[in-house]
């Protein structure tokens, strides 16, 4: 009869080390962690017809789930979904609306954001627009600061300071 050594399963992790890039500049968004509406708790307010067309459905209740927040000097949209959370532009790249109001669903297994004025679908994980338009939304990778207090905010990384956080006068 063969006995594993049960200390060898103690220190063996298959997930591979996530890698941090170097160059990104975390802002504290200042919203809590525990303020995000988890998604996946509520359904899309809306439902596909019989040929392929969007309707609002009957008695549904709108329920945001997205958080607006200016981090870097920029309107960010923070969504929580399966305890993940993501960051997009808050800005539609095609007609301004505002994606924190929009659903949050799955097309086929891209996580996505519709925009809540033309429903088109920008992914979660890249930014680019699902109905194969040209335009796209930034994304940001999201981490949690755990504060001395206790209390936990989302930081956002971004590649660069805002280009809006400073102006000529500030010199």
């Amino acid at each position: 009869m063969r006995h594993e050594d049960p200390w060898s399963q103690l220190y063996y992790d298959p997930t591979p080390p996530v890698v941090e890039d170097p160059n990104l500049l975390w802002f504290d968004s200042f919203v809590r962690s525990d303020a995000v509406l988890e998604a996946t708790e509520f359904e899309p307010q809306y439902q596909f017809t019989v040929d392929g067309k969007k309707r609002i459905k009957a008695g549904s209740k709108r329920t945001t789930v997205g958080t607006k927040a200016t981090v870097n000097g920029k309107a960010i949209a923070l969504f929580k979904y399966m305890d993940k959370f993501l960051a997009i532009d808050d800005t539609c790249p095609h007609m301004g609306g505002a994606l924190h109001l929009g659903d949050i669903e799955d097309i086929d297994g891209e996580l996505c954001i519709s925009c809540p004025k033309h429903h088109w679908p920008f992914s979660l994980s890249d930014g680019h627009c699902l109905v194969g338009s040209k335009y796209k939304a930034e994304t940001y990778p999201v981490k949690i600061r755990r504060h001395a207090n206790g209390t936990k905010t989302l930081i956002i990384g971004f590649k660069s300071f805002s280009s809006n956080l400073f102006s000529d006068d500030d010199f």
